[in-house]
């Protein structure tokens, strides 16, 4: 996954699927791989082949996410991701393990696996 991170920010270009659903996500950039994430999220599409009930999972169940932090939008907190006091993660996707220092603010980012953010970031590849 870190690989096709620095593709896309390289300015690399990454196909897709056409699933028998008839939806069809480009994630040829970050814009795209968050548009993704917003129509799972805003139009609750999912495909038929994922059969687990609670799909899509916004947070991980092992995640640690302070009570004073703010998730909001169409985010998504991967495995062993750790949010810290008053950070704000919106319209953001976190991959596994990516930690957020407190009073964080995050908007329209991805923070790839194991990362640790600080500070104020938009539209960022981390």
């Amino acid at each position: 996954i870190p690989v096709l991170t620095n593709w896309i920010a390289a300015g690399g270009k990454i196909g897709g699927v056409l699933l028998d659903e008839g939806e069809w996500f480009n994630l040829g950039s970050p814009a795209q791989y968050l548009g993704a994430h917003r129509a799972i999220i805003e139009c609750k599409w999912r495909p038929a082949y994922v059969q687990p009930p609670g799909w899509p999972v916004r947070i991980a169940p092992d995640a640690a996410v302070d009570s004073s932090a703010s998730i909001t939008g169409y985010s998504s907190i991967g495995a062993g991701c750790r949010i810290d006091a008053g950070a704000t993660v919106a319209d953001s996707v976190l991959w596994p393990g990516a930690q957020i220092a407190s009073r964080t603010e995050l908007k329209g980012c991805i923070v790839r696996a194991h990362h640790a953010v600080e500070g104020t970031h938009n539209d960022a590849i981390i």
